[in-house]
């Protein structure tokens, strides 16, 4: 009741969750799909015990993108620091309800990352987020520049469709990717760290040294090279 910032309501993938007695009210959580009311109904058990009162979908879900429909990723291009992505063009019934699109991107060192990842109820969020405007050509794809990325990363990216709410049967309509994961390009590494020499001989020298802090690839082997100078004569100035 009553909670801004919710969006999900349990993790059905890995917990159950079984009512068996009283009913579920939902009441006025903006961002709260009423389909994910409904999917808890299935799950719990109490399908048929709430009435159209207990669950609103006027004031659950009106501030969300419910989605119904996909959106397909046709192209993308990196580079070390830049991703170019383009998606197919949403066309909702009336054309006029799409307003914009929502770029949503972090960084992903795991293909495991969901939507729901690093928010909480206090409305705090761990991905970024940015605006894209319709383009002015109807037959052009929406796409994006994500610029300032890390070399050598792997970054999770999903579209969502923001829409005038539309109500069809009762579910709100919209639509949003699947999670995409892609990587930036390989870039010059950072110099290697703590550089040591020592002498064990009167003809060798041991080079000691830590891997760069950004590597920025795959680093596969280190070109070392030195050049003989000539002999300080301040060494030698005591003998």
């Amino acid at each position: 009741l009553d909670n801004q910032n919710l969006q999900q309501l349990w993790d059905w993938d890995h917990r159950n969750l079984t009512i068996k007695a009283g009913k579920m009210y939902f009441a006025f959580n903006p961002k709260l799909c009423v389909s994910e009311i409904y999917r808890m109904e299935e799950v719990t058990g109490t399908k048929g015990r709430q009435s159209k009162g207990d669950i609103n979908t006027r004031n659950n879900g009106e501030r969300a993108s419910c989605e119904s429909d996909v959106l397909h990723f046709t192209s993308t291009t990196t580079w070390k620091n830049r991703i170019i992505i383009t998606w197919h063009r949403y066309r909702p019934p009336d054309y006029r309800d799409l307003i914009s699109f929502t770029v949503y991107y972090k960084e992903a060192p795991f293909k495991n990352v969901t939507e729901y990842d690093g928010q909480d109820a206090c409305g705090s969020n761990s991905w970024n987020m940015v605006d894209v405007d319709l383009p002015p050509n109807k037959d052009v794809e929406p796409g994006i520049l994500l610029h300032g990325l890390k070399p050598w990363t792997q970054y999770a990216v999903y579209v969502k469709a923001v829409t005038l709410t539309m109500v069809e049967n009762d579910h709100i309509r919209g639509a949003k990717s699947e999670i995409l994961y892609i990587r930036t390009n390989a870039s010059v590494p950072s110099i290697p760290l703590d550089v040591l020499s020592a002498s064990n001989s009167s003809s060798q020298l041991i080079v000691k040294w830590n891997p760069p802090s950004l590597p920025n690839g795959n680093l596969s082997y280190y070109i070392v090279r030195w050049q003989r100078q000539p002999q300080d004569s301040y060494l030698y100035r005591h003998n």
